[in-house]
């Protein structure tokens, strides 16, 4: 409705109400603004379409070969369709689009039309196919027009050719490949820990050595599991991580001297570690060591079990990392010969069974007459060694003579005593002494610091590091403090996993036949 007041001496003017007079300016004020819009749209999608704007991905191609001239033929090839839709080529390049990269072609003049050319770099493949359009008439032919679709283009839009596929193989190497390092250093690695020295292939693909032999009741395992390619190792390596996280294990990222590392745990409710795991990624290969705490029981260094797996690989053939491994504790070396060949002579012990972590070194000294069992077919190897065995041994696998003619040097071992020529004989070449009192007690335990005297003057031995070996209960101002140091940095002990040595506990006669195969050599 509209309000118009006459006056007849001012005339005829709006008497519409202020607001509705607001409303109608702001109608017209926005009437304006969308038709400039639109204006400049349509201005701006004109630009487009002449030069093809597609900032991003625009590859402009250099200047076609120009057309020979027709001889006056007009052409009749119908037009090619792009994305399903006809492409006129009348006045303007042609534009081809493919996965967000348009091609600009430019147009080269014939004596009939123009004709449009687009050139396709070679590493992009473009399926096209011919329009369903109707052919041009003659009509339109002479007349230069395009031609008019009379049906829907059925094409399917332009794909580009499937690149190469990669396929990781993440399959660790099969059982009868591992022909390298990998056994001798986890037979090595149980050696040294006084594992069971049987190395498995688990259904993992992995080689296994652990503390026992039954397979449910492990407490601490080693393992190496191989793959032909770095880039299947890397990936098994992350895809065992996120098992590991799916698992319930809390991950933590590592760096193990330059190695890609990560520590796993799981924890109960009340704190306390389950399992324990940890692994790094050296090359070709993933190392891991896994422990499963028990109740009651020393839990093993992790860590120091993972640097004993390191350098007893580097040994045996494992390429060395970028940097140097430290060797200020190298209580986990071997001599180059550690993994000697058993070779049976038919001497059996019933509680020394072919599985046993000390089997070889049993066998080897007991095939050369160098020790025997009890007369009930035993060698009792958990039993510990009396001084005046000890004695025997020495000169046995050192293969001294016995001395006929000394004097007595020892208070209670007189010439009746069955051992009274080894243990002079010992004495004679100064490995073995006696007390204060004058006493030899042959027949007291051997203790390790013992023990550790006894080899390292039998093989004139000196420690060779410039940092020693830390030990929580053989500090430097031990008796046995020198003695200890160059055994362990010979080789020819390696501790407990707390790092202790247990200086006066008694020797067992399976870790007597070990150490005393190692040093005869």
């Amino acid at each position: 409705m509209r309000y118009i007041h006459v006056n007849a001496d001012k005339g005829v003017r709006n008497t519409a109400p202020k607001p509705l007079r607001a409303l109608r300016a702001v109608a017209m004020a926005l009437t304006l603004f969308v038709a400039l819009t639109l204006s400049v749209a349509v201005a701006l999608n004109a630009f487009s379409t002449e030069h093809s704007t597609v900032f991003a991905h625009r590859v402009i191609l250099p200047p076609p070969t120009p057309m020979p001239p027709s001889k006056g033929k007009a052409p009749t090839d119908t037009p090619t369709s792009v994305e399903g839709k006809p492409t006129s080529t009348v006045g303007k390049p042609i534009s081809t689009t493919v996965k967000g990269t348009t091609v600009v072609g430019k147009p080269t003049a014939t004596a009939d039309k123009p004709t449009y050319t687009a050139t396709v770099p070679k590493a992009t493949s473009v399926s096209v196919k011919k329009s369903t359009a109707t052919p041009t008439s003659d009509a339109n032919k002479k007349e230069n027009k395009a031609p008019t679709p009379t049906g829907t283009s059925t094409d399917t839009p332009p794909t580009i050719e499937s690149m190469p596929t990669f396929i990781i193989n993440m399959t660790p190497i099969p059982e009868a490949r591992y022909e390298g390092w990998e056994r001798p250093t986890l037979r090595d690695l149980a050696d040294v820990n006084a594992w069971p020295t049987v190395v498995v292939y688990d259904t993992s693909g992995r080689l296994k050595v652990q503390n026992t032999t039954t397979e449910a009741l492990w407490g601490v395992r080693a393992h190496v599991r191989a793959f032909d390619f770095g880039a299947g190792a890397s990936a098994a390596f992350n895809a065992e991580q996120e098992d590991a996280q799916l698992g319930g294990f809390q991950v933590t990222p590592q760096t193990f001297y330059t190695y890609r590392a990560y520590e796993g745990s799981i924890v109960d409710r009340n704190g306390v570690v389950r399992e324990a795991r940890f692994r790094w990624l050296a090359a070709t290969w993933i190392f891991g060591i896994d422990i499963r705490p028990t109740q009651g029981q020393t839990t093993p260094d992790m860590r120091l079990l993972s640097e004993q797996l390191l350098t007893l690989a580097t040994n045996r053939g494992l390429p060395p990392p970028p940097i140097v491994i430290p060797t200020a504790n190298p209580t986990w070396h071997l001599p180059p010969n550690a993994t000697p060949t058993v070779q049976s002579c038919g001497i059996v012990f019933s509680d020394v069974s072919p599985d046993y972590w000390a089997y070889r070194y049993i066998v080897e000294l007991a095939c050369a007459g160098k020790i025997t069992g009890y007369e009930d077919g035993t060698f009792r190897p958990d039993s510990p060694t009396t001084r005046a065995q000890i004695a025997k041994l020495l000169v046995l696998t050192q293969g001294w003579s016995l001395v006929t003619s000394h004097p007595q040097s020892f208070q209670d071992v007189g010439r009746n005593h069955p051992f009274y020529q080894y243990i002079e004989t010992a004495a004679d070449h100064g490995v073995v002494s006696g007390y204060a009192d004058g006493a030899y007690r042959p027949d007291a335990y051997v203790t390790r610091a013992q023990l550790a005297k006894m080899l390292v003057l039998a093989r004139h031995w000196q420690p060779f590091q410039p940092t020693p070996v830390l030990m929580c209960d053989v500090t430097p101002d031990h008796w046995a403090w020198y003695y200890v140091q160059a055994a362990f940095q010979n080789g020819l002990f390696t501790g407990y996993e707390e790092r202790c040595f247990h200086p006066d506990k008694a020797a067992t006669r399976s870790e007597l036949a070990k150490l005393l195969v190692y040093a005869s050599r």
